[in-house]
């Protein structure tokens, strides 16, 4: 059964007069905890250190070191997710990478893919109830923080679907989600780095390739 990607008439997207800016959670986790407290707009910007610019410059070498090879599979991994949504979606709905996702009127997330209800909004931050799917591909610094609290970010939203990509597994693995009214339980699982689901809209994308 193919479901309609249209949502009651209260979603909306928000405008950027829309109130005070809404916290943002950040994905960036260096210890592999979930990160106790939400990170806000200024800490955004990156911390401020008193080592200087050349020891912060050693640090940023250093970190390109450790993760060059799985930056680059998350963006590949990530661009045959967004290809296949894209080809896929009907025209009620658009995908969209990177967008300001408000949650509970309060919290900030950026999903590295959305599937949302307002079509060509122009819009600076999308309501929850404008989101009919989100995706996260784990990236080595925030692999606890995406698994486990963005999850349960997301389902307290209400987000009807959720996938996460692991782009390291041999092959690379996915799940995607639906809510239930309780919180999220799998709906399909990758074989052989192929993700396929009937809902909301039928699915088939090679994660492989």
């Amino acid at each position: 059964m193919v479901m309609s990607c249209r949502q009651p008439p209260s979603a909306r997207h928000v405008r950027l007069d829309a109130g005070p800016t809404p916290e943002v959670t950040r994905s960036g986790s260096t210890s592999g905890d979930v990160p106790a407290a939400p990170a806000t707009l200024d800490a955004r910007r990156g911390p401020r250190t008193a080592r200087g610019p050349r020891a912060a410059s050693r640090a940023h070498r250093r970190d390109r070191r450790r993760e060059p090879c799985a930056r680059r599979q998350h963006q590949r991994v990530l661009q045959r997710l967004q290809v296949g949504l894209l080809a896929a979606t009907p025209p009620e709905c658009e995908t969209l990478p990177g967008v300001n996702v408000v949650l509970n009127g309060e919290r900030l997330l950026i999903p590295d893919l959305v599937v949302t209800t307002n079509p060509g909004a122009d819009a600076v931050y999308f309501d929850a109830t404008d989101i009919l799917m989100a995706a996260e591909v784990l990236s080595p610094s925030s692999r606890a923080f995406d698994r486990a609290l963005k999850r349960q970010l997301y389902a307290e939203a209400a987000i009807p679907f959720f996938v996460i990509v692991d782009p390291v597994a041999e092959p690379v693995s996915a799940i995607a989600y639906e809510f239930d009214g309780a919180g999220y339980r799998e709906m399909a699982r990758s074989d052989d780095g192929v993700l396929k689901w009937e809902r909301p809209f039928p699915v088939l994308v090679d994660l492989q390739r």
